[in-house]
This record gives C-alpha cells, structure tokens and sequence, in this order.
C-alpha cells in the first residue's frame, strides 16, 4: 500500500571569469544547456477572462451568473459547521496506494508519505515507505534518493525518473486543488449542462453541453457522472497528470478541469483534467481522477478519502479511459494533517 506526504523559484547565479591572458581557441561547438527542473514552476502571473490578474479564490467579473451559481455550490461543499475552513498552505497526508501501469498489469501496493508546503512554486517532499525511495521539490531544485543515492534532478540525467517525479508532483498538486479547489487561480470558469442520454449511446458516456464527449471508465461510472452538476474551470492549479519527456523543463500553464459536482454534498466526483494548446483543450493528454469518497481529516477539513487517477487509452474519435485506475489512494485519516507547521529546511536534501 502507498503512504504520501504532501509537502518554490531558484536564482540563476551568473558569473563572469576574469583573464590575464589569452585562451586557446575551442572550436567545438557549444551544447545546448539541457532543461533545468529548477524553472520548470517559476510563478507567472496568469490573466483571468475579465483582463486582472487571477488571483488564489477571485472569481473573474465577468463569470457567466450560472457558472457562479455553481462555482458557489462548490464552495459551500467544503463547510464545516458552517464555515469556511482557511485555505490549504500546508499538508502532510500518508496514503496506502495501489498502483498499476496499466489494466492489464499487475497490482504493487504501497505506502507513501507526502509532505507539502505552499510557498513560491511549491515545495513537495514524497517519500516511499516500503523502498525508503524519495522524491522531492525543495527551494534550491528538485532531487531524488534510490537505493540510498542523492540524485540531483537539475540536470538531464535518468529521463524515466524525471518523469516519474513530476507525475508524482502533478498528482500531489491536482490532489492539493481538488481538496481546495475554492482557492484555486481561476481564469475561466463555465457551466456545462449535461446532456440526456439517447437510445444506442455507449452506456458509459457523458455529454456535456454539445460538443464535450467524455467516456468512463464503466457503464456505472457514466451513469453516475450523468447524475452530476458540472463545470468548467481554466486554472494554473491544476496541472498535468500524463507528463513526457517534452513537457520537461517547461513552466507550468493554465489547463482546463472539468468538474463533476455531487448535487447532495457539492463536493466534486470527477476531475478531467485537460492541458490547452493555443486556447484550445488538447483531449487526447486528458486524464481522470475519480473521487468516490471524501472525509474529514484530524483537522476537519474536508479532503478525499479515496482518488483514482485513470490513464486514457489511445483511440481515435473518443475521449476514452483504462477500466482499471493506474493510482488508487486510500487516505490514512489519523496520519494526516491539514495545515501544520513546515519549514522550507525540510525539503532540502541530506548533506
């Protein structure tokens, strides 16, 4: 079983060499300098449909009255006697986790802790109980211990664990959102009405407004997700579950998540979460979290208490999902804490 805790920008030093004397020549050509991981998350200021920067919990002015209606639902799942909790800066959850490449394959479960801390881009510290492995986004970069080496993750180095650790930091980040998703950057935000199932569709679609086609997972999933209240929201605090190698190196964007809201609880079920490409939701890099169960934590707070994450499978014409969750998370309640005291210190790798 995976236990997690979840847990910001670098400065460029330049320098310039003073000489005495003339150098030799060296004609070989210069390589170019590899991707750093340090910039990847550097903070931008994103701009919200209304033209102001967008900013943790504004809502744009210019938010369509049945998108705000809704976005106020939303808001309202997250009360706890009738407040509002503060909004999430800090975390530490523990998680028992089953993880799969794909459906096909074999099941490893797992423990993971994650250690998150709110503070410029973000600092995150992951770390596997069972292996001893550690992933981590601390103020000075990003590094890795396997098999109790420091691996610095600066440079290009090993790409499949560059990979690996930003997916991670996506899903911590996303699992972050979607338990806060009230103090998100929100850029755009947008009703989306479903629409009514017709004789012969695939049992397991849902059709949101009229061109969104999403198919679940199962028949029962796309009856449920039918069942929902939805919305659509462009944000920099969602990010991109299914990372490659090209998207290494690259500041975080804006990507749009489509958001199914229980109408009972008006916590959110489902988050598809899709980048954007010149305005435009890129669907085929889509990916789906499901939420079939939230609790409070020691704190009170309302966060999930089980996520999936599904993989999407390539097949023209269709926004379609693995039957099986490549993550399934299991929160450990008692081990978690919202909003505990960190230090940037603690993200720092071993000297």
């Amino acid at each position: 079983m995976l236990s997690i805790t979840l847990l910001a920008p670098c400065s460029v030093l330049l320098a310039a060499a003073l000489l005495s004397a003339p150098a030799a020549q060296d004609d070989t050509p210069a390589k170019p300098a590899p991707p750093s991981l340090k910039a990847a998350d550097e903070p931008t200021v994103f701009l919200a449909s209304d033209g102001r920067p967008a900013e943790s919990g504004r809502i744009p002015e210019d938010t369509p009255a049945d998108a705000l209606e809704r976005w106020e639902t939303l808001k309202n799942g997250r009360r706890v006697n009738g407040q509002s909790p503060a909004p999430i800066r800090s975390l530490v959850l523990s998680f028992d986790a089953e993880l799969r490449e794909s459906a096909d394959k074999i099941r490893k479960d797992t423990q993971l802790t994650i250690e998150y801390l709110e503070e410029g881009r973000g600092l995150l510290k992951t770390t596997f109980v069972g292996s001893k492995r550690i992933s981590a986004r601390g103020p000075d970069g990003d590094w890795m211990i396997v098999d109790g080496k420091l691996v610095d993750l600066g440079g290009r180095g090993d790409e499949t664990s560059r990979i690996d650790h930003e997916r991670w930091l996506a899903m911590t980040r996303n699992f972050c959102t979607i338990s806060d998703a009230a103090n998100a950057r929100i850029v755009r935000i947008a009703a989306l009405d479903v629409t009514p199932f017709h004789e012969g569709a695939p049992l397991e679609r849902v059709k949101l407004g009229t061109q969104v086609l999403i198919d679940l997972p199962t028949p029962e999933l796309g009856s449920l997700a039918r069942k929902l209240t939805w919305l659509e929201v462009d944000s920099p605090d969602f990010v991109i579950q299914d990372v490659v190698e090209t998207d290494l190196g690259k500041p975080r964007g804006v990507v749009r998540a489509r958001l199914g809201l229980d109408p009972k609880t008006n916590r959110i079920v489902f988050a598809q979460i899709v980048p954007l490409g010149k305005g435009k939701p890129v669907e085929t890099r889509s990916a789906l979290s499901y939420v079939p169960q939230w609790t409070k934590a020691v704190d009170q707070i309302w966060i999930p208490e089980n996520l999936m994450v599904y993989r999407m499978l390539p097949q023209e014409g269709r926004i379609l999902y693995d039957i099986a969750p490549t993550v399934d998370l299991f929160v450990r309640k008692s081990e978690s804490r919202i909003n505990p005291r960190l230090e940037p210190s603690k993200f720092l790798p071993p000297k």
